[in-house]
Order: C-alpha cells, then structure tokens, then sequence
C-alpha cells in the first residue's frame, strides 16, 4: 500500500476523532470525571483530551493507530449500555454520518475472523481486537476459534516485542 500523505492521515484522524467523540461521550465521559473529580486521574490526562493533542504528533500513523485501539476500547464499553442509552448512541452515530454500534461490533469481529482466515495477525488493532476478546471468559463467536486466535495473538507479540 502506497504511503499516505500528512494531508491524507490529518483527514482519517479527523474523521475517527470524531467517531472517538461520540463514543466517549456515551462510554467513558462519567468514568473519567469521576477519575478526575476523586484525584485518580489529573485533567491533563483525560483519553479525549490527549486524542486531540495527538493530532499535532508527528507520528500521526502511530497515534492513528492508538486512536482506533481507544475506538475499539469504546465500541467493547458500549455493550454495556442499557438499550435506551444504546439506542441514543446509535442515533448520534447515525447523524454524524457513521454506521450503527451494532455495525462497529461486527466490524471488529469481522476483522477476527479475517486474521483466522488468513493466518496470521497484521496489525497492532488486530492484536489488540484478539487480546481483548480472548479476556472474555464467556466469549464465543461462530467462526472464531479462541486457541487458534491465542496462537496468532502469541506470534504476532512475539515478532513485535522485538
């Protein structure tokens, strides 16, 4: 794949920081205030707020992939929504012109099922995507094989520890 332009990842960072929003705001926001308001976690150090300073990074390709791991992290939280409060993220997501959560949760164990297929795991989201699957005890999706999965998830830290 040809390497993209600053233009061009400035535009996917964008466009994904904006999906981060949406998700964080119905995720993670009470969390994090709470972390806040308690001293656990100072205000510099809130995930949205570092997103947004990470698009001055000169490593945008690296922080883009950070970003889509904290994407990931949201879409996973989401399953914890009442169906209201899932219902009211959806709609925001649809009125931002991104798909439904139920479409970002296929999309991700879509990729799984990819890795499985092909053998082998490509990318830092992919590891993490299998990682956090395989934390879930009660986890089981048709099509994925959890110690097929581990292996990969085994291999690709291995070459990538280096």
């Amino acid at each position: 794949m040809p390497r993209r332009s600053r233009e061009e990842l400035l535009a996917e960072y964008d466009r994904q920081l904006t999906l981060y929003e949406i998700l964080y705001n119905w995720t993670m926001k009470s969390l994090v205030e709470e972390l806040v308001s308690n001293g656990t976690l100072s205000p510099a150090d809130d995930p949205l707020l570092a997103s947004r300073r990470a698009r001055e990074s000169k490593a945008l390709s690296a922080e883009l992939s950070g970003l889509n791991q904290a994407i990931n992290d949201c879409i996973e939280a989401s399953q914890e929504l009442s169906s209201n409060e899932q219902s009211g993220l959806t709609a925001d997501l649809i009125s931002a012109g991104f798909p439904t959560i139920f479409e970002l949760s296929n999309d991700n164990y879509s990729k799984l099922k990819n890795a499985l297929k092909r053998g082998k795991i490509n990318t830092e989201e992919e590891y993490y995507l299998a990682s956090d699957f395989l934390t879930q005890v009660d986890a089981k999706i048709e099509g994925i094989d959890k110690h097929q999965l581990a292996h990969l998830a085994e291999r690709f830290a291995e070459t990538h520890s280096q």
